[in-house]
């Protein structure tokens, strides 16, 4: 039997839709805070993408709301880390009482396990090496930029209220796995061989590994 590659391609396409959306979507949307970094903020692009993508891993699943709180949180991350380092100078105390405070503000804010993370990145990333006043509030700025672009970029990422996402991947997941077993059994009472188990054992994996995405958007 000869195996139909444009066909699995398709289809493999087709099971991912939504992740390379995403994909692409936060790409596009890194290049455009690199852009406005740029034009609004002296050399600023770089910072800008960097928080960009960083920020819509959490946006793209959360409403607006949750989306202003990352915003939220990294300005006061950020602030925190730029008066550390005003207090302590650039070092190990520093970079501690960065850490500890970022994350203690993201989690009175909410913003779930990723946020978590990103909060205090970002934060470091305004007191980075070469850290000077002019410099901290260049970086402090451009990440604004990113975080903000992120937000409006995350709608057209997935428009959608997180429970209307949530009741649409359900429906799809629901729908997906009763069409793979009507597909398995059908094949296991006619005949099979050992390509199309391997194909069924790919959609498999693949729902298996979609369905974790329920708890992000829930």
């Amino acid at each position: 039997m000869k195996r139909d590659w444009y066909g699995e391609l398709v289809e493999a396409i087709k099971l991912r839709r939504y992740w390379i959306r995403q994909v692409l979507i936060a790409g596009f949307a890194s290049a455009v805070a690199w852009h406005f970094g740029n034009l609004l903020v002296n050399k600023g692009g770089l910072v800008a993408a960097i928080s960009c993508a960083l920020s819509i891993r959490i946006s793209t699943y959360k409403s607006f709301r949750e989306g202003f709180g990352q915003i939220v949180g990294t300005a006061i991350g950020a602030s925190v880390a730029l008066a550390a380092v005003s207090i302590f100078n650039f070092g190990n105390i520093a970079i501690f009482v960065t850490i500890v405070m970022s994350s203690v503000v993201a989690r009175a804010l909410r913003l779930g396990e990723v946020a978590s993370v990103n909060v205090p990145v970002t934060a470091l990333i305004v007191i980075g090496p070469g850290i000077s006043e002019n410099t901290a509030l260049t970086r402090l700025g451009s990440t604004f930029v990113g975080a903000i672009i992120a937000v409006i970029f995350s709608f057209y990422a997935h428009p959608k209220t997180p429970t209307g996402r949530t009741l649409e991947l359900i429906g799809s997941y629901t729908n997906r796995s009763a069409k793979l077993l009507s597909e398995m059994s059908e094949g296991v009472a006619s005949t099979f061989d050992t390509a199309l188990a391997g194909r069924w054992l790919a959609k498999c994996r693949n729902l298996v590994e979609a369905i974790p995405n329920l708890r992000s958007q829930a």
